[in-house]
């Protein structure tokens, strides 16, 4: 703030986002832990492991998850969580600083940059630092990138997700990320590269009768029965074909859609073919985290994808309809019984003796709706997915550890882990819901789309607002 304070929101479960009171010249936020260098030049840090900061003056600090480190008045570094005796018993003198998991990296007072850290764990060369002068350095988890002097900036270390791919231009100030990269342009843009993870709560402003949520992707069915896709696109998750559909599903990273001539188009990651859907009619389909189960005409159960645990494993005739969870999966069958496959390491697929009309699988637990519209869970309850409230319920949508309800009054009801806020459902009326691992999402009686979830614990401050680009 102007007058120096800090004020902080959003996860707090390490009390990361609990600022402390005082007067602070600059502060840093790695993923559970929060630092912040007082107008004494003294590090105070809050949140997991925050309390072992050293003492003695700093004139920059930088935050990661392990470690955190500082520059000293005097030039030298130390860092805190972890030593990096490679950076701090040089000798050398710097002029930043910045860590990542495992790794630092640091600006000399030549302009070059050293790194230095234990990369035995993940090595992806996030300490072969470029040859050249420096005048910035970012480091991420397992990457890191810096500026030259001439303002093209150079990145480093893994690349599983393009955030090291830095585009051409000059820039000013960059920011390395988990699995992407920021920079500010000298012409004051912001461009961004790698991975994509907020874009799935992006609605596009449309008219949609169905969502489908993936793990940082979502598609819709608009009315016109095309499709549209917003999200991360690492994978071709987005390119959703042409063609009119009935019905969409979305898995860790890819999507199937059901034509209205029965036929299944897949489309998105495909390391495990769950994207190679086979041909011939189908009446359901269901994607999990990396496979896809569907219900053909003549009622058989077929599923694709990877079989670990035996995830694809379903077959038998006389089902009606179909859910694949991350590695099980559930079939609905003529007579209302539901069979299970797949992991069952917590009963997840040992569904009761009662007479359903719809389920809904998750990570290691699954919901069902009974006869009498009520709802039915079973399998792992470590956060209470399994505890369903009562009422009456016309469907269900189940995430990693939650679930979601749609009442036969149009509200919707959500039950489990809530950590990003995936089971704080807002009110109104909706007419179809979606959910997977931490987010859920609803069409509303306008066809306007509403999505929850990756919420912070704790909100942001007044005059604090979020806006689009």
């Amino acid at each position: 703030r102007t007058d120096r304070t800090v004020t902080c929101w959003g996860n707090n479960d390490h009390g990361q986002a609990t600022a402390r009171s005082g007067r602070f010249s600059a502060i840093t936020a790695a993923q559970n832990v929060t630092c912040g260098l007082r107008t004494s030049g003294t590090v105070q840090c809050w949140g997991q492991e925050g309390e072992i900061a050293p003492g003695g003056s700093f004139t920059q600090i930088d935050a990661g998850p392990t470690p955190s480190c500082g520059l000293r008045r005097d030039g030298t570094i130390e860092c805190w969580g972890i030593s990096l005796h490679e950076l701090e018993e040089l000798g050398d003198q710097y002029l930043a600083v910045s860590a990542g998991i495992f790794h630092a990296c640091a600006i000399r007072t030549d302009r070059t940059i050293a790194c230095a850290g234990n990369t035995i764990q993940r090595p992806q060369g996030q300490t072969d630092a470029p040859e050249g002068r420096f005048t910035a350095v970012s480091s991420g988890p397992w990457h890191s990138c810096a500026i030259r002097t001439n303002g093209a900036v150079t990145c480093w270390g893994e690349n599983s997700s393009g955030q090291t791919d830095a585009p051409g231009g000059r820039f000013t100030s960059v920011a390395a990320g988990d699995n992407h990269s920021c920079g500010l342009r000298s012409d004051g843009a912001v461009v961004c590269w790698g991975f994509d993870v907020t874009g799935r709560a992006a609605v596009p402003d449309d008219e949609f009768t169905m969502l489908a949520a993936g793990y940082f992707h979502a598609c819709g069915l608009r009315p016109n029965r095309t499709v549209s896709c917003w999200g991360n696109n690492a994978h071709g998750q987005l390119e959703a074909p042409s063609g009119q559909f009935s019905s969409i599903t979305a898995g860790g990273s890819h999507t199937c859609a059901l034509g209205t001539n029965g036929a299944v188009s897949c489309w998105g990651m495909n390391n495990h073919r769950q994207a190679n859907a086979p041909r011939g009619d189908f009446i359901a389909i269901d994607a999990g985290r990396d496979f896809t189960c569907g219900v053909r005409t003549s009622s058989s159960v077929v599923c694709w994808g990877s079989n670990h645990h035996h995830a694809a494993s379903g077959s038998g005739t006389g089902a009606t309809a179909i859910s694949a969870g991350t590695e099980h999966g559930c079939g609905l069958y003529r007579g209302g019984n539901i069979r299970c496959w797949g992991l069952n390491s917590q009963g997840s697929t040992d569904p009761p003796s009662e007479e359903f009309t719809a389920v809904a699988a998750g990570t290691l637990h699954t919901c069902g709706i009974r006869a009498d519209r009520t709802v039915a869970c079973w399998g792992w309850n470590v956060y209470g997915q399994t505890e369903a409230p009562s009422g009456a319920f016309g469907a269900l949508a189940a995430g990693a550890t939650h679930t979601c309800g749609l009442r036969t009054d149009g509200t919707v009801t959500c039950w489990g882990e809530s950590t990003h806020g995936q089971a704080d459902a807002p009110f109104g009326e909706f007419s179809s819901i979606t959910a997977n691992w931490d987010l859920s999402c609803g069409v509303r009686a306008d066809r306007t789309v509403t999505c929850w979830g990756r919420s912070g614990a704790i909100p942001p401050p007044n005059g604090v607002q979020y806006t689009r680009p």
